[in-house]
């Protein structure tokens, strides 16, 4: 990478984040990582992620990487989120079956896991997830484009059809692909049909833009006579991308989600370690 890395926030640090860094580096033995293959533990996952976010000026040639740790931050989460549940239900079967013995968690403890692990709260969680996974796309279908590079429209077209199968699996000639992105694509992992619709929807956006930018790309001027624009207007005055600063403070928020959760967790597992 031929940029600095960033300041890194006072959480990195601290001894435990950097050695688990240094554990899991040293135990690749060099190895060139998939990262569909395998869920790096948080602390890579974090130190990755902000060293993508936080560079300036942004890189989006980074955002297919920067989509796939958002993934691997869901997947913690997930995961987190599983294994909290199964000592709430572990606690609720060895019950104390009289006041005068002593529970498995303190009672604040208690609350707080529920407190975590609330419906509620974990589907606003996974509705971030959500909106940062379509953000990221529609940013880099927007750059991929706007790079004007000799192969865009083909490689547009590739990517927006693994972005949103559920909109482009309309089209006869794409269908087996959007059928194979919905099965190997990591960022629809455990998608619902709510999520599917939704998926349709922001594929409609990117869709209209690529439909639109073409237009415009042939023939700017006649284009903005037909839709009633200044003569003179830029691609960038039509098409203004998505703000990657929105979309990496919305990354930061969910990091501090799962690291709230993950941490929680940990406290619970110290306690009988």
């Amino acid at each position: 990478m031929d940029h600095p890395l960033p300041q890194m926030r006072p959480e990195f640090e601290n001894y435990r984040l950097h050695k688990d860094i240094y554990t899991w580096l040293e135990n690749q033995n060099g190895k060139a990582v998939d990262l569909d293959a395998a869920c790096p533990p948080l602390a890579v996952i974090t130190y990755a992620t902000r060293n993508i976010i936080f560079l300036d000026p942004p890189n989006l040639d980074l955002l297919p990487s920067l989509l796939r740790l958002v993934v691997h931050l869901e997947i913690v989460r997930l995961d987190t989120t599983n294994r909290i549940l199964d000592i709430l239900r572990l606690c609720q079967l060895k019950a104390p079956s009289t006041s005068t013995r002593h529970p498995i968690l303190r009672e604040e403890r208690h609350a707080a896991l529920e407190k975590l692990t609330k419906p509620s709260r974990v589907a606003v969680h996974r509705k971030v997830y959500r909106e940062i996974i379509h953000g990221c796309c529609l940013l880099h279908i927007h750059h991929l484009w706007r790079t004007h590079r000799s192969d865009t429209e083909s490689t547009v077209i590739s990517y927006a059809v693994d972005y949103f199968p559920a909109f482009f699996k309309d089209d006869p000639d794409y269908r087996d692909a959007c059928a194979r992105a919905l099965r190997v694509r990591p960022w629809h992992y455990g998608v619902t049909d709510v999520e599917l619709a939704d998926n349709r929807r922001v594929g409609k956006q990117a869709a209209t833009f690529m439909l639109n930018a073409s237009s415009f790309a042939q023939d700017p001027e006649e284009y903005c006579v037909a839709h009633g624009y200044d003569p003179s207007s830029t691609f960038e005055d039509l098409f203004p991308a998505c703000d990657f600063h929105s979309i990496a403070d919305a990354i930061e928020r969910f990091i501090g989600m799962v690291h709230q959760e993950r941490n929680a967790l940990q406290s619970v597992l110290d306690m009988v370690v």
